[in-house]
Parts: structure tokens; C-alpha cells; sequence
């Protein structure tokens, strides 16, 4: 009974064709037929669990076996080779067949025909062990490991079936008792490809995508770009060059060949045949990456030929700088001996810095030197062993190395050069510098930092601009101006080049601008290198999205709030913005709190009460984030400025009631920058203030005068990418754009009601496309405009229903593309 399988009792000797395979144990279906670990005996599950009793241990049922099983049944992996084939009937004799549970038969092995009695199976050859050596006596195969590689999980395909219409092959006709491989009228066999609609037999499989293919679908798989590296394995014994019409069903031969005691060669030699090939292709593989391992290895021993080519070369430099600083000395005397300790001293941090640098190099080429040494000694010994798993699997790990050291090493040079500056001050002033001289060194990577909104955002089709700042080795921005300046790499999604430009700031040393043009929507990948080195946080992504066209403006989607001073209600809220988390805060004006709201329009918390005290409010007006994470409040009625954590906890105020530089009367809408700077304006001082991002005093702009007015009371604020200014003068019934220097500015718009006129506009934001968005209050409406103050869209009517407004006031734009309204008059926030 050890491991063996026998036809049901139903049968009995000679059944036909409702025989089946039954478990030893208790002569039933294989319906749940389990594997047993090690020995890879297999019984039906109903046989194992009363054998088991409900121990958590059990031996093999086998008499001759001693396999101890130490797991619960319902653990014990299905034998998915019974599973298939529990209920199909076998084809040939009925006598006993041993046979291995592991055993999974190849594609030509299984046929189905289409007679009364249901699908049929070409009985498996009896083995009679797993690992057993094959029919030729060679190494044995083990079927698990069938295809090109352990752990492959293509299913084999079952020939006929549906697609064969007509008579038989080497059986009988459908009334008969036994049948072979059915075959349609012309004489094919097999099923017909899936893929397309030819009506073309099945010859091939692609395991990557798990599709069985004609030859026609798999020349077209290796022509489309996303398929074309797809591993296509073609079944042996496919019906075109096995079967003609009304030839026998030499599928498989159950039995053995003449004279011999195993099973004949029709499956082991096409198995086997498909085994060596992928061998053979294996072999290849193996010479190939041999040969890269030695160019990588090559490559890892020129760079430090370099490296050391470098090390003397900085030490050179260093020795021409030491001389010069001496002879400096010696010039300056006594008068500037501070001032040369200090430079010496710049000079030692630089080689320390610039050294340790090479060393880590170093650390990483010897590192990736051993671990290419050990792959080539390791694919060597693969090759000349001549054992086929071995060398794929040596094939695999190598070729992860590989990769792995391409990727520490970078491009295999020096990741330092000998750029060390000296600059002697001139004869002339020699007697009268304290401060003579300068040390300074070129880039270095880790110091040097990227920023701008062009690193993480962009809009298809539009310029997106960021910065690179490059530093040098004592954390300063780089004077020194040969050498290397940033490299960067675009990848966009579709893998197209991106257009960029890099341009040096004439105004600071060191400092790059940026700009790139995005393509496609998507996660672009932005890599800034200096020198081989990837700068902190490199690579970037940066998501593109398209530009929205504001004529599709129509009924909001979403709204949420009504008066009141519950949670979730308001009362002539004004200011409005939406954190980089899409949560969106409401300055609460009359009920004296900033509210947050979840992006779906449910109540989220709150935060602060009536009072001057830190953290109270006076009628709080508007709302903003930085780029620092904090909310930045205008606590109006207070004159002042108050700054809270996204918590709603306070850390700092600024400002008081007064007309001076700092000082407030009713402080309005706010805004911050790029650097971070707060933008307030100051609508009874009739001016602009900007602080920085502690609340110091920085500028201010406009005036009060007898003649004319830059501002009759501002109201909103907002900046633009390039951190110019956009401000609605409240009275003036117009807007104002600030140049970022604040010493001039452009006007837009009149009093009135027709596109592009105002009265009394109020919020203002800015899009990331540049597009301008204002809350045209006392027309009731939202009016944009482009960058470059063309009408583009209004939206909006008086009333309190849907997408109508009574005195809309602030308004912002949500991470995700919407304009969100506060519809003062309604006690409401809408959504477009």
C-alpha cells in the first residue's frame, strides 16, 4: 500500500471508462489529495485526518516508509497533479499504477476528448520513486523543478478539448469504450490558440504572462516592446510536429519501450530535450557575465589607480597652497598671523574631509573587488561542474552582484578632485588686511542641497524651476569656479528625455537654477549628481499632472458647513487654505477659532477661543501654511500674528496695534513664500508688510498719501512661483502684482461687473500654473485669469444654493487641483 494508487472499487479489473484513481488507504477519489513532506507520499485528506487522530505529529501511513510528519493536515500542501486529474478516467489498462505524488505531467502529456463518458488522461509513465534516474539511466529529473527553473508554476495544457471537432486519432470513435487524442476534421490536433482568432493549434507558453500561444501570437509577443522579454517555452510534442491525420496519439507512450523496464522516451526525452536547452542557454549566460564580472572587475581596479593618481595630486595641490600661504605670511607679518592660522586651519579640514572621502571610495571598489572576485571564481567553478540548476542559480546571484556593485561604485572614479584655491590679497593692500586671503575647495556632495517646488510638483507642458545650492568641503557655498558643476537626469514615466536647463546664479556663487519642461503625466524621477556622488535626498519625484481647464468649472463637489458654533458649523469665516495632507482650515472668524475639515467635508478639530492671550483669538480673519509645516494666523482684531504646530499648537506671535514697521492696524490675509517669509496685509495702514519666518521685520510696501494711493485697504495675499506678490486692493477695486523685489508692481482690473472688472474683491490664490483665482465679492462671483492677466472664466451667481455666493471671500487651491471658496454670506465652504 506504500505510495501506491489503484483504481476505484467500482471498477474493478478491466473497467471502463468510469474508472479513477483512488487512494490506497480507503479506495475513494482522490478528490483532496494531500502530499506528505519529504517522503512525497500522497493520500486522500479524509484518509490522512483518521489516521492523524488530531496528534500534532504522525508517521507516514506507507508500512515501509518512516517519514515522520511533524504539521496538521490542513497545513500539508494539495497534490496539485491528483487534484487535476481526480476526475478524469484513464485511458489504458487497469492495473495498479505507482506513482510518484510529486509527479507533474508535461504539456503533450494530457489529452481530453469530447465522448459521453468526459474527458479522458493518457495514462503518466510508472515511476517508481521520485528522483528515480530516467528511462536511460541518466540524472534523475524531478518534476518539480520541470520548465526552465525551480519553482515554475505554468500549468500544463490539456490537448483537444473544445477544439477538436471531429473523429479520433489511435482510438476509437465516440460510442467506443477507450479513445486516444481527439482530432478535428482536417486532420489537427490540439487546442486552438486563445490569443487571436486564426484558429491556430497551441504550440508554445509565455510564463510571464501564463498564456498558451500559436506561433503566429508568439512571433507577435516578441515584437510588442512590453513583451518582447518574456520567456516563451514551446510544448514538446505539439500536435503540428507530432500528429498527422489519422496517425496514432503518440502523446506519450505509457509503455515501455521494447525490451526496456521504464518508461518510453516520448515524455523524458522531450522533458529532458527542454532541461538541457535551458542548460545550454544558462552556459551562455554564465560566459557573459563572466566576461562582465571582469570588466566590472577591470574597472574597479582603474579606479583605484585613479584614486591614488588623485590622493597625490590633492597632496601636490595641498603642498603649492602651503607654500603660498607661507609666502603670504611672510608679506603679511605679524598684522594678519591670526588670519593665516585660520586659513591653515580651512586648508586641514579640507584634506580631511576630501581624504576620508577617498577613503570611503576606497572602502566600497576593495569592497566591490572581493565580491566581483568571488563571482567570477564562483561562476568558474558553475561552469566547469557542468550541473544545470547550479549554474542558474550561480547565474542569478552573480548577476545581482553585478548589479549591486554597479550601483555602489557608481561610475568607478574618484568621487574627489584636487580643486584647493588660494587667493593672496594684492601687494597694495597688504600693510591694511586683517582678513587677507581665501581657502576654499570645490563642490562637495553631501553638503550641497537641492530645493524648489520643480523637485516634487510639476504641470504637463509648463516650466517647473527648482535650485542647486553646491557647497564645498566646510559646509560653505563653493567659490571656486572650474570643476564640475551638477549633473542631473530626468527619467519620466514613458522613458522619454525630458528638456532642462542649468544656468549659475550671477548673484550667488555656487547656486544653479533650474528649469524642465514635463511631458507626460506621472512620477517623474529627478537625480542631481556632483562629481559621481548623488546629492541628500536624490533622487526626487516629482508627480505631473495636467493643467486644468477652468472652462469645466461647473456645480461644486463638495460643501460642508452652515452657521452655528457646534463642531463642523461656522461664523462669517473669511480665510481659507489646505495643508500639503489635503486637511483644509477655516479661520472661524466670529466664533473666534481656526476649524480643520477632512477632505471629504467632515469636522476634523479645532482650536482657540476668545482672548489676547497666546493662542486666543479676536476675530481671526485668514489662515496659511509654510514650508515649514505651521499654520500662520491673522489674529485680526488682536493686531497681531500669531504661528501654531498642524496641532493647533502655539509657538510664537508678532506684531501690536500701531503704524510703525512691525506694528498692525487690523491685519488681514496672509500668505508665505518659497523662503518662508510671511506676507501680511495691513489693510488699515493701507500697506504691505513682509517678516521673516521668526517675525522679524523685513519690507514693507504701499503708502497713504493726499494725491494717490498704491492701496485703499488690501485684502487678500497670495504669492507665485517666483515669489511675486498678488494682492486685491479692496477699495480700489483692482489687483496688484508686487514684483519679489517689491519695488514695482502691475495693476489689473477696474470698479464694475463685466469679465475682468471688480467690486470689492477680496481672497486671491495663485494655481501652479500661474493662473490666478479671485474672490470677486461683491459681484458674487470667482473670476480667473492667466498669468498674464487674461480673462479666462468666471463662476459663480448670488444665492445660497449649489455653486452660488453671497460675498465670497477667501478662497485656495487643494493638493489635488480644486478651487475651495469660503461663501461668507452662507457660512459655508464650496468646492470646485
Amino acid at each position: 500500500m506504500s505510495g501506491r494508487f489503484v483504481r476505484g472499487a467500482e471498477g474493478g479489473e478491466g473497467a471502463g471508462p468510469d474508472s479513477t484513481l483512488s487512494c490506497a488507504l480507503c479506495q475513494a477519489r482522490m478528490q483532496d489529495a494531500r502530499v506528505l513532506p519529504g517522503c512525497l507520499h500522497s493520500y486522500c485528506k479524509g484518509c490522512l485526518e483518521t489516521h492523524a487522530g488530531g496528534a500534532p505529529s504522525f508517521p507516514c501511513p506507507a508500512p515501509s516508509c518512516s517519514q515522520l510528519v511533524s504539521q496538521t493536515v490542513d497545513s500539508l500542501p494539495a497534490n496539485s497533479y491528483f487534484s487535476s486529474i481526480a476526475s478524469l478516467d484513464l485511458a489504458e489498462s487497469t492495473d495498479a499504477l505507482t506513482l510518484v505524488p510529486s509527479y507533474r505531467p508535461a504539456p503533450s502529456l494530457l489529452g481530453r476528448g469530447a465522448s459521453p463518458s468526459g474527458p479522458r488522461l493518457m495514462a503518466p509513465p510508472p515511476y517508481e520513486a521520485a528522483g528515480a534516474p530516467d528511462w536511460r539511466g541518466e540524472a534523475p529529473w524531478n518534476p518539480l523543478n520541470y520548465g526552465m527553473g525551480g519553482g515554475d508554476t505554468w500549468k500544463p495544457i490539456a490537448w483537444g478539448g473544445d477544439a477538436a471537432v471531429g473523429g479520433r486519432v489511435g482510438g476509437e470513435a465516440p460510442s467506443g469504450g477507450r479513445g486516444g487524442v481527439e482530432a478535428s476534421s482536417a486532420g489537427r490536433v490540439g487546442p486552438l490558440c486563445g490569443s487571436c482568432t486564426d484558429q491556430h493549434l497551441v504550440t508554445s507558453r509565455c510564463r510571464d504572462c501564463s498564456e498558451d500561444l500559436c506561433d503566429s501570437c508568439v512571433v507577435a509577443h516578441q515584437r510588442v516592446k512590453l513583451t518582447r522579454e518574456h520567456t516563451i517555452v514551446r510544448y514538446p510534442d505539439t500536435p503540428t510536429q507530432q500528429h498527422k491525420a489519422g496517425a496514432a496519439a503518440v502523446f506519450f507512450n505509457p509503455h515501455p519501450a521494447a525490451g526496456g523496464k521504464g518508461p518510453g522516451p516520448a515524455a523524458n526525452a522531450d522533458v529532458l530535450r527542454v532541461f538541457n536547452e535551458t542548460v545550454e542557454k544558462a552556459k551562455v549566460e554564465n560566459q557573459a557575465n563572466i566576461e562582465l564580472a571582469r570588466v566590472g572587475y577591470a574597472k574597479c581596479e582603474q579606479a583605484l589607480v585613479e584614486k591614488a593618481k588623485m590622493e597625490q595630486r590633492i597632496m601636490t595641490k595641498v603642498k603649492e597652497v602651503e607654500m603660498q600661504l607661507e609666502l603670504s605670511k611672510q608679506q603679511q607679518l605679524v598684522a594678519v598671523e591670526e588670519r593665516h592660522r585660520m586659513l591653515w586651519q580651512r586648508l586641514g579640514k579640507i584634506r580631511e574631509v576630501k581624504a576620508a572621502a577617498l577613503v570611503n571610495q576606497e572602502k566600497e571598489v576593495r569592497k566591490a573587488l572581493h565580491l566581483l572576485n568571488e563571482v567570477v571564481n564562483t561562476l568558474e567553478a558553475a561552469s566547469r561542474s557542468g550541473e544545470g540548476m547550479e549554474i542558474i542559480d550561480v547565474n542569478k546571484k552573480a548577476a545581482e552582484t553585478i548589479l549591486a556593485v554597479q550601483h555602489s561604485c557608481g561610475n568607478f572614479k574618484p568621487h574627489e578632485d584636487d580643486e584647493i584655491v588660494f587667493r593672496a590679497a594684492p601687494q597694495e593692500q597688504v600693510a591694511g588686511l586683517a582678513a587677507a586671503g581665501m581657502v576654499a575647495s570645490g563642490g562637495f556632495a553631501p553638503n550641497s542641497v537641492a530645493e524648489g517646488e520643480g523637485l516634487v510638483r510639476g504641470v504637463l507642458g509648463k516650466e517647473a524651476k527648482f535650485s542647486v545650492l553646491v557647497k564645498d568641503h566646510l559646509n560653505e557655498p563653493n567659490l571656486a569656479h572650474r570643476g564640475e558643476g551638477p549633473k542631473l537626469d530626468f527619467v519620466s514615466p514613458d522613458g522619454r528625455p525630458i528638456s532642462f536647463q542649468v544656468a549659475a546664479d550671477p548673484n550667488q556663487a555656487g547656486r544653479f537654477e533650474v528649469r524642465w519642461r514635463p511631458h507626460q503625466e506621472g512620477e517623474h524621477a529627478i537625480s542631481v549628481t556632483l562629481r559621481g556622488v548623488k546629492l541628500p535626498d536624490s533622487p526626487w519625484k516629482a508627480v505631473v499632472r495636467a493643467g486644468r481647464d477652468y472652462h469645466q468649472v461647473g456645480a461644486p463637489q463638495l460643501e460642508f458647513g452652515r452657521e452655528g458654533t457646534a463642531e463642523g458649523e461656522l461664523c462669517r469665516p473669511w480665510g481659507v487654505c489646505c495643508t500639503p495632507t489635503g486637511l483644509i482650515a477655516v479661520a472661524d472668524r466670529s466664533n473666534n477659532r481656526v476649524c480643520m475639515f477632512k477632505r471629504d467635508g467632515s469636522f476634523h478639530f479645532k482650536f482657540g477661543t476668545e482672548g489676547s492671550r497666546p493662542g486666543q483669538f479676536s476675530r481671526p480673519a485668514s489662515v496659511c501654511v509654510d514650508g515649514l509645516g505651521r499654520l500662520v494666523v491673522t489674529d485680526k482684531d488682536n493686531h497681531r500674528m500669531q504661528v501654531f504646530t498642524m496641532d493647533g499648537e502655539f509657538l510664537l506671535k508678532f506684531g501690536e496695534k500701531g503704524s510703525g514697521n512691525g506694528q498692525f492696524l487690523y491685519p488681514w490675509d496672509v500668505a508665505c513664500n518659497s523662503k518662508n517669509q510671511i506676507l501680511v496685509s495691513d489693510t488699515r495702514n493701507h500697506r504691505l508688510q513682509l517678516f521673516s519666518p521668526v517675525g522679524d521685520f523685513l519690507c514693507k510696501y504701499g503708502f497713504d498719501g493726499q494725491l494717490w494711493k498704491h492701496f485703499d485697504s488690501p485684502r487678500g495675499v497670495s504669492f507665485t512661483q517666483d515669489n511675486q506678490a498678488v494682492v486685491t486692493d479692496f477699495n480700489n477695486h483692482r489687483l496688484l502684482v508686487i514684483k519679489a523685489d517689491f519695488q514695482g508692481a502691475q495693476f489689473l482690473g477696474s470698479e464694475g461687473t463685466k469679465d475682468g472688472e471688480f467690486t470689492r474683491p477680496n481672497g486671491v490664490t495663485v494655481d501652479d500654473e500661474g493662473n490666478i483665482i479671485v474672490a470677486d465679492s461683491r459681484n458674487d462671483r470667482i473670476q480667473v485669469f492667466s498669468s498674464s492677466g487674461v480673462f479666462l472664466r468666471k463662476f459663480g451667481t448670488k444665492g445660497s444654493g449649489p455653486g452660488e455666493f453671497e460675498r465670497p471671500s477667501g478662497v485656495c487651491m487643494t493638493p489635488d487641483g480644486l478651487i475651495a471658496v469660503v461663501d461668507f454670506g452662507n457660512n459655508r465652504v464650496q468646492l470646485f
